[in-house]
């Protein structure tokens, strides 16, 4: 018995190395471009699922928001989604990027993004360059 246990010891240290392994230098793009909040709120909660799993500092993630879902990164958002955004941020994890072509197209300014997000001229081609930089392309 004294044997089984330590096989099954030694067998699920292994098993938490390698998990540590795969995700030592993960990157992740987060893909948010609906106008449903349920859909933005997944992608956050997807973000902080990832910090909780293999730790804070550990992922390297960037959320990119067009289309209508640009709506939800804007000063006039609601407190909640403003806040989950900031905590998230302030991790050092996840960063924000909105895409100014789908600002313009909705009538927003980037002068009208929340300070935790940073402008991109192009949503699209800021997640294809991610990708290009080995960033795994996730959409909630």
């Amino acid at each position: 018995m004294r044997r089984l246990l330590l096989r099954v010891s030694f067998l699920m240290m292994m098993t938490g190395a390698v998990y540590a392994q795969t995700t030592k230098n993960l990157k992740i793009v987060f893909h948010v471009d609906s106008p449903n909040v349920q859909r933005v709120e997944m992608a956050f909660h997807n973000a902080h699922s990832v910090e909780m799993h293999t730790g804070i500092g550990k992922v390297r993630m960037v959320a990119v928001a067009n289309g209508p879902a640009v709506k939800f990164f804007l000063r006039s958002t609601s407190s909640e989604i403003a806040s989950q955004i900031h905590n998230l941020e302030s991790t050092g994890d996840v960063r924000f990027h909105v895409c100014e072509a789908s600002l313009k197209a909705f009538h927003y300014s980037p002068s009208d993004v929340l300070g935790d997000c940073k402008v991109v001229p192009a949503g699209v081609i800021d997640i294809a360059r991610l990708e290009a930089r080995g960033y795994a392309y996730i959409k909630p």
